[in-house]
Formats: structure tokens, sequence, C-alpha cells
């Protein structure tokens, strides 16, 4: 309607988090999900993401979840071998969720389109460039991070957009996702993932410096161990073809003897 709000199915997610923009795999059991999903294509509609919170019961009937969700469109559902299915979907918008309007055969939410602050300014612009130097710096020492993303990141002009999509590439805890996903004010966003950037930064820097340590360590012992085998090869080659180290060998050994007796 006009203030922005709409009905739709809803999925609900426990282990992801679906970012704006951003396209992921998702693999879909047949329950709630299944259905919501195959009422949405019937009717050429998008869902909702609902995020669920800190619950340890899967089977739970009654369940908490973040106040903003992701509205999704889903591409072509495939079935796998096991039962279950699988899906690419794609990330629109944030949303609030106002109201779970039906729970059976699946669940159905009010929402309200999340309207982000527009802007540009010189603090803006000094946070994105810290998030973008140091999502670099993360790039060049997470090897499941490409170099494609790093430059699709370089060429990013928007903040909310920026955020959204350094969020959705580097590993961080299912907690700092929600922090990420509920934050409807780019700002703070950019703030919020640039301290999450720094502390994933200090992890892969003592990760690297711990890796150099033990790669320097197992260059040592297998130059020590190659020299010792060389040496025992040459001592080897020596007492079997040399008859001058032999005869000194022996005189040694008459030397010694002598001694003892004496």
């Amino acid at each position: 309607d006009e203030n922005g709000e709409f009905e739709c199915a809803a999925m609900i997610v426990r282990d992801l988090v679906v970012f704006p923009r951003m396209m992921t795999p998702i693999l879909i059991d047949a329950g709630l999900n299944y259905s919501a999903i195959q009422s949405a294509l019937k009717k050429y509609e998008t869902l909702v993401a609902i995020y669920i919170v800190d619950q340890e019961n899967e089977g739970e009937e009654n369940f908490d979840f973040l106040p903003i969700g992701t509205e999704i469109s889903v591409g072509k559902i495939m079935a796998l071998p096991e039962g279950d299915y699988s899906a690419l979907i794609q990330g629109r918008r944030r949303v609030e969720i106002l109201a779970v309007v039906q729970d059976e055969p699946f669940i159905r939410v009010r929402v309200r389109v999340v309207q982000e602050k527009e802007s540009n300014d010189r603090q803006i612009k000094a946070l994105m460039r810290t998030s973008k130097d140091l999502f670099v710096k993360c790039v060049h020492l997470d090897k499941s991070l490409s170099d494609e993303s790093q430059l699709f990141a370089m060429n990013i002009q928007d903040p909310s957009w920026l955020t959204d999509m350094i969020s959705s590439a580097i590993t961080i805890s299912p907690t700092d996702r929600h922090k990420l996903i509920v934050e409807i004010d780019p700002r703070k966003r950019l703030k919020l993932l640039n301290s999450i950037l720094a502390q994933e930064l200090d992890v892969l820097e003592l990760e690297e410096e711990i890796q150099a340590k033990i790669q320097n360590e197992v260059d040592k012992t297998q130059r020590d161990y190659y020299l010792r085998e060389q040496l025992k090869a040459i001592q080897a080659e020596l007492g079997e073809n040399d008859l001058f180290i032999n005869e000194i060998s022996d005189l040694r050994e008459q030397v010694k003897n002598k001694r003892l007796h004496e």
C-alpha cells in the first residue's frame, strides 16, 4: 500500500542471512518453507526471510525472530536425492516484520519496507574507504575470498550496498550477521562492519603468523633430515669405496687398543 506495507509468505531461516542484492543457494526441507515457496511461485509473489533468534529446539512451534527480515525472490526449485530441495534465492530489500497473519499450512506475515536514509557526506565516504581497505586486506589473507569480490567491492559507491556485499562475503558469526541485517542506518552499519572487519583482520593476521612459524619449523626439519641423509650417503660411499679412509680407521682402532693395554 501507500505506506509500503504488504502481506506475503515467509520462509524461516536459521543458519543464514540473506542480505539485499545478494544471491545464495539454500537448502529447503519438505515442510513450512517448501509450502511457502510453492505458494509464492504460483502467485508470482516474493517472500520474506525471517530470522530465528537463539532457538535450541528446532521443532518448537513458538519461536522468536528478528524484527527485520529480507524480501527475497526465489528461482527454480530442484529436488535432491535425500528428499530435500534446493533453490537459488536473491535478497531484494530490508522489511520490518509487523505481524504474523497466518501460521498454517505455512507462515504469512505483514511487513513494511524499510526506507533507508540516503547520505553520502564526508564521514560516509571515509567510513566506506575504511571498509574497502579492511576488506582488501582480508581478501589477501583469506583464501576463501575471491579477487573478484574485492574488485566488485571497490566499484560500489552506495554505502548500504557496500556493507551488505561485504557482510555477505566474509566469514562472521551468525550473531554479527544478525546485527548487520537489523541495523537500518547505513552510517551505523558501516561503523559496525568496520569493527567486525578489524577483528576479522586481527584473527587472519594471527593465523598467518602461526602458519608461517609452523612452515618454518617444517622446512627446518625437512632440511635437517635431508642433510643427515646426505651425510649418511656420503659416509656410506666413503666407507665402501675409499681404501685410504678404511686404513685410517684401522690405524685409529689400533692406537685406541694400544692405549687401553698400556
